[in-house]
């Protein structure tokens, strides 16, 4: 994942789930970004720790559970379907969108992947989808 996704994602997310900005957080700033990425740390984790943090409660919730749930990958990869286009799978291997390198996957659900890019500079992540190839 690079810098420029994962503020994609966490502006999503954080608007969805909390209501705020990622201006309002720390998460504006690029290093602070870096160094969440360098430690291998996805977006719905760094959220979570930052709204223990500064105590906010997700609006998207009923009051009785707000506390007590926190994001998910789920949670994520929803909003990374929300906010980047989906791409079709076809018979060739599949590469990279932005640099044209090889990717490694995993499986979301049937026909459904989330591809990140192979290439240490480029490092970005989209999802793929079968069907969308057969339509």
């Amino acid at each position: 994942m690079n810098v420029l996704l994962f503020k994609q994602i966490a502006t999503h997310m954080l608007q969805k789930h909390y209501g705020i900005n990622l201006t309002e957080t720390h998460f504006v700033q690029d290093t602070v970004v870096q160094r969440e990425l360098a430690f291998n740390i996805r977006p719905f984790v760094a959220l979570n720790e930052f709204a223990e943090d500064f105590h906010h409660e997700r609006i998207d919730i009923p009051d009785r559970h707000r506390k007590s749930l926190k994001l998910t990958l789920s949670d994520e990869i929803q909003a990374m379907t929300d906010c980047i286009p989906v791409h079709p799978i076809n018979s060739d291997p599949t590469t990279c969108v932005e640099c044209g390198s090889r990717t490694h996957f995993n499986l979301l659900r049937e026909r459904r992947q989330i591809h990140c890019c192979c290439n240490r500079k480029c490092l970005h992540e989209f999802i793929a989808d079968e069907e969308m190839a057969i339509a």
